[in-house]
């Protein structure tokens, strides 16, 4: 299930910029929003149709301090580059940078496509590329974590996206 949701958020986010470059360069930035919202309302009502599944019965109740505690475990740790604040609690910092950088590109970049004078549609099409490459990592990662451990792949890729928004301006 996690797989198919990453694999549709990353087809959302490349035919998100994609198509709604070209509606406001062909037609208008109303018509964009427009779009966007009958998409909303097309794909939660799809979601009203869907068979509920059959859940098991949870063994125990869980809280919020249970979950909290999946922070204790090493390999949870690991996955999200954990640091600590200064009374000790824990916080994740490479899976929110790495969140954060993209939204600060998907954020700015129009600005700055536009300043360059790059169309909507232009906008769209680069904005469109990460899409691309979140879709080339999902088919990818598997391989590469035959090669190599997860903490390599983690850091490369945090490498290589650094050096990668260096290069945009």
């Amino acid at each position: 299930n996690f797989a198919a949701f990453s694999t549709a958020v990353s087809m959302g986010a490349l035919l998100g910029p994609l198509c709604g470059g070209y509606i406001a360069e062909y037609f208008s930035y109303q018509a964009t929003f427009a779009s966007g919202a009958a998409i909303v309302v097309v794909a939660s009502g799809i979601g009203f149709l869907l068979p509920k599944a059959a859940r098991p019965r949870p063994t125990h109740r869980s809280s919020l301090v249970t979950s909290l505690e999946l922070l204790r475990q090493r390999p949870i740790q690991r996955a999200t580059l954990s640091g600590k604040l200064a009374d000790g609690t824990p916080v994740a910092v490479s899976s929110a940078l790495a969140q954060y950088s993209r939204d600060i590109f998907v954020a700015y970049f129009p600005l700055y496509g536009l300043s360059q004078g790059l169309s909507p549609s232009q906008i769209g099409l680069v904005i469109s590329v990460q899409g691309v490459s979140l879709i080339a990592a999902r088919i990818a990662l598997p391989f590469m974590r035959r090669v190599t451990t997860r903490d390599r792949i983690l850091f490369l890729s945090i490498v290589l996206s650094a050096f990668a928004f260096i290069l945009i301006p």
